[in-house]
């Protein structure tokens, strides 16, 4: 059995016709299964050149196939990571602003599309599977622990209009023991925390870096009202307090140096 998997967005590099971004993340990439094996994989970034794209990951796909000497319509399944009726109800939503959408009647509808119009090849309705994002975030980490059973926690800015899940794995079985809607998405808040300093997306670990030169003391006050603890480990974010750092910090402007930064610049260097 052949699955060809996708992710990333549904609109080419110059589109910005009929097709807009429904929430399909980030990192485009294509990866081909042969009977349980990776048999190729690759991020779209590396032939579009786009760091971190989410546009229509059509060249990494045609790479798996050309570099397998296997073709679409050899396939038994095209996986998509996000579930059919999230993408579906998006679709809809995006018809509301775009009639153009309107002609599409559900999103395999449109996967036939843009496969006829990228490949010049109709896929049967049947083919394409849709995969919650968190579960599909919690079987990649599962089938490869080597356990047997597992208690799984996901932790994304957002997928499905969910950004966390507790999962519990056995075998072919997975049961979703709670989730956390994206109001209290711990993406999402940190996200919003660091633009302050001057970051964004895909900025996070710059600032992870900086964390060990920082006081934590300093604004502990202030930050701990941005989010509740609750009982059994549970926590609710209240973003909406986030703008009160105001109160406290202007926002850096991206590329200006930290005032530290500036400090350390400026100190006489030491002869030894």
């Amino acid at each position: 059995m052949y699955i060809l998997g996708m992710s990333g967005g549904i609109d080419r590099i110059l589109d910005s016709s009929i097709l807009p971004h429904i929430g399909l993340g980030h990192d485009s990439s294509s990866l081909l299964l042969g009977n349980g094996v990776v048999a190729y994989s690759i991020e779209e970034e590396r032939l579009n050149r786009i760091k971190h794209t989410n546009k229509l990951c059509s060249s990494s796909a045609f790479f798996c196939l050309k570099s397998t000497h296997k073709t679409l319509e050899s396939l038994d399944a095209i996986a998509i990571y996000a579930s059919e009726s999230f993408l579906t109800s998006k679709l809809k939503e995006f018809g509301l602003y775009v009639p153009d959408l309107s002609v599409f009647c559900d999103i395999k509808h449109l996967y036939q599309f843009i496969f006829e119009r990228e490949f010049g090849v109709l896929i049967a309705r049947d083919k394409f599977y849709f995969v919650n994002h968190h579960l599909a975030h919690a079987a990649g980490s599962y089938y490869l622990s080597g356990f047997d059973k597992a208690l799984i926690l996901t932790i994304d800015g957002e997928g499905d209009d969910v950004s966390s899940m507790v999962i519990d794995a056995n075998g072919k079985n997975f049961n979703v023991l709670k989730s956390k809607s994206v109001a209290d998405s711990l993406g999402h808040f940190y996200l919003k925390v660091i633009a302050f300093l001057g970051y964004k997306d895909f900025d996070e670990y710059k600032v992870m870096g900086l964390a060990p030169y920082g006081n934590s003391a300093v604004y502990r006050d202030k930050l701990s009202r941005f989010y509740e603890l609750l009982a059994d480990g549970d926590y609710r974010i209240h973003a909406d307090r986030i703008l009160e750092l105001y109160e406290v910090l202007t926002p850096r402007k991206r590329g200006k140096l930290f005032l530290k930064c500036i400090w350390i610049l400026r100190r006489p260097c030491r002869r030894r």
